[in-house]
């Protein structure tokens, strides 16, 4: 289903309300994302730092679709994620990932959109 605004297409994503893309930058003392998300169907990884990261995303809004773009940095698609336009919830969310053992200095960047992400490769 497309939705439509004055008889056109409306551009966006139609699986949820309120989606935004959230560009995740920290500092990560230890394992890297990548290694991470390689080592995931092995099952190595259970509860690893970027599993609590996303855990602590999904505080404010549900993830719909995650991309490790390199050591330190990922993007996900979150839904029912409005709450993500204020600045103390970001702090918030933030400081959660901080708390995490290894990563530290991480900010959130609220996107406006697929455009404005750089999306890594796929492994």
């Amino acid at each position: 289903m497309v939705d439509r605004i004055n008889g056109g297409p409306l551009q966006g994503v139609w699986v949820e309300r309120d989606v935004r893309v959230l560009g995740v930058a920290t500092t990560n003392g230890g394992t890297s994302f990548l290694t991470e998300l390689e080592d995931s169907p092995t099952g190595n990884n259970v509860n690893g730092k970027l599993e609590q990261a996303i855990e602590a995303i999904e505080t404010r809004g549900t993830v719909l679709g995650l991309t490790v773009v390199d050591l330190e940095n990922f993007n996900v698609i979150v839904g029912y994620a409005q709450a993500f336009d204020d600045a103390a919830v970001v702090t918030e969310v933030e400081a959660l990932i901080d708390a995490i053992a290894d990563l530290s200095a991480s900010t959130i960047t609220v996107e406006s959109g697929f455009g404005a992400v750089a999306l890594g490769t796929p492994a």
